[in-house]
């Protein structure tokens, strides 16, 4: 799966001794091929008869449209193959409507189809992706869910209020006039106001060429607007060498670049509805439901993915020490193997600060955090009465907690704060974390202080790195100017963190 037969070569000899001759019959699913020399014997490519002992070559190229299922040779006499060549190829992944996330949110109407372009972002994925596997081919194809996180950032998929622009029928908003995006797919020789040209170019099979579509790229209908966006998106992902090759950059980096810099926040708010189905924008929105189960056997909620050939999911699991009330614990299934990852206990007498509550809602997703294409487990919930988020790591076949060491050297297993947050902030692709609290006050304007981490790979664990704070700017909404926990918040502003 995945590969396909790019050219089959054989050269084999076949003797003839004395009356007889030995031959050798070739057959590429069920089709002989012909011996075309008059004198041999048309079933037999290779026949003793004409070939004598001297060798012969077969050789044929495979498209993705001939691609055979089945090859034999069949030998009368004792043939001999000299040299035998299969050369493979990476075949191009079609994703299928089955891949592209299904948004249950309807909107604030009830009545909203987030997804009626879900056959159109499909085409223009499995389109571009086939295009551009070639000598050069991205690390990992391009996916459709990305793409429409895209379009429902751009224009929540056709439904927001935009200004001056139109979000329909422009849904991945790439016809812009204002913007040099249109203008430099379609070379037309558009200068910004600084009299810059809009022209790039792109490496293509036979070397580096002007990126010029010829006036085909638009945004007149949703099905041209994801088609061109999604083409956009792939020339934001391309980079030329000093040698006249392509590199690919990461997908997060070609989707801060489609944005153009315009959104600080852009590539965290696609993301956020990529991975995990969440619009953080204003007040949160789930665009997906997220599926919970009863565990009789540990008589808590838990939430389940696949990862890996894996299955996981989270419970609350009865304790068997005394003075534990319950443990929270990652389940890993592997065939019919099952694997117990204890995360946090909840202890009867409230000692330990670090447990997350069964009363609340408890989630988790994988993100790669390390920027080491192996994506680490983060789990979150609420403790007493801030935010709780467990990063795991898979250190061998064994998942462990990564601690965190704060400002002053104190060491923890878990983040703690009224919101805490992932954020490429340097499109590095190294994942900081923000922990944010909001500090109350009676004689001065509201703040929202933060921290942030990242993951030094030596000590395996986050580190501080710096802080900062923010000004609020609406005493009555303190979450204008940046996004935290209201739940939590609620909870914990009467304690006057």
């Amino acid at each position: 799966e995945g590969i396909s037969l790019s050219s089959l070569s054989i050269t084999a000899k076949a003797p003839r001794s004395g009356k007889d001759d030995d031959d050798l019959k070739l057959l590429i699913y069920v089709v002989t091929e012909k011996n075309t020399d008059t004198k041999a014997h048309r079933d037999w490519y290779w026949c003793g008869k004409v070939l004598k002992g001297e060798g012969k070559k077969f050789q044929k190229d495979f498209s993705d449209n001939d691609l055979p299922t089945r090859i034999d040779l069949a030998a009368d006499g004792k043939p001999v193959i000299a040299r035998l060549m299969i050369v493979l190829k990476k075949r191009h992944h079609l994703f299928t409507l089955n891949d592209v996330k299904t948004y249950s949110y309807k909107g604030l109407s009830g009545h909203e189809d987030y997804n009626r372009f879900n056959t159109d972002i499909l085409h223009a994925v499995n389109l571009w992706n086939a295009e551009f596997d070639d000598d050069y081919p991205p690390p990992e194809p391009l996916h459709p869910n990305l793409v429409k996180a895209m379009c429902y950032i751009e224009s929540g998929i056709g439904y927001f209020e935009t200004r001056g622009y139109p979000s329909l029928p422009d849904v991945m908003q790439i016809a812009n006039p204002d913007n040099p995006a249109i203008h430099t797919l379609n070379n037309d020789g558009w200068k910004s106001k600084k009299g810059i040209l809009a022209q790039e170019r792109e490496w293509k099979v036979g070397g580096v060429t002007l990126l010029d579509l010829k006036g085909k790229a638009n945004g007149a209908s949703p099905e041209e607007s994801i088609l061109w966006g999604t083409r956009w998106l792939y020339h934001c992902a391309q980079g030329i060498t000093n040698k006249g090759t392509r590199y690919w950059r990461p997908w997060k980096e070609a989707v801060t670049l489609y944005n153009g810099g315009g959104n600080p926040t852009y590539v965290q708010e696609v993301y956020d509805v990529y991975r995990r189905g969440i619009d953080h924008r204003k007040n949160p929105i789930k665009l997906w439901s997220i599926a919970f189960f009863l565990l009789l056997l540990g008589g808590g909620f838990i939430a389940y993915a696949s990862k890996d050939n894996g299955m996981f999911w989270l419970s609350f699991d009865r304790a068997k020490e005394e003075g534990i009330e319950y443990v929270l614990t990652l389940n890993e299934q592997r065939g019919m193997v099952t694997k117990k990852i204890p995360i946090a206990t909840r202890d009867k007498n409230g000692s330990n600060t670090y447990n997350i509550q069964k009363k609340d809602a408890v989630d988790f997703f994988t993100q790669d955090i390390s920027n080491d294409r192996y994506p680490e487990i983060i789990v979150e919930g609420v403790s007493k009465y801030e935010k709780t988020v467990y990063v795991l790591q898979s250190i061998g076949r064994e998942w462990v907690s990564i601690p965190n060491v704060g400002e002053y050297g104190v060491s923890g297993p878990a983040f703690q704060g009224h919101d805490v947050s992932f954020v490429d902030i340097d499109g590095a692709g190294w994942q900081e974390v923000k922990v944010s609290w909001y500090v109350d006050y009676s004689n001065a304007q509201d703040e929202v202080w933060h921290s942030w981490y990242r993951y030094d790979p030596i000590v395996k664990a986050f580190v501080f790195t710096q802080k900062n704070k923010e000004k609020v700017t609406d005493k009555n909404d303190p979450f204008s100017t940046v996004r935290l926990d209201r739940k939590v918040y609620s909870q914990s502003k009467y304690y006057n963190w």
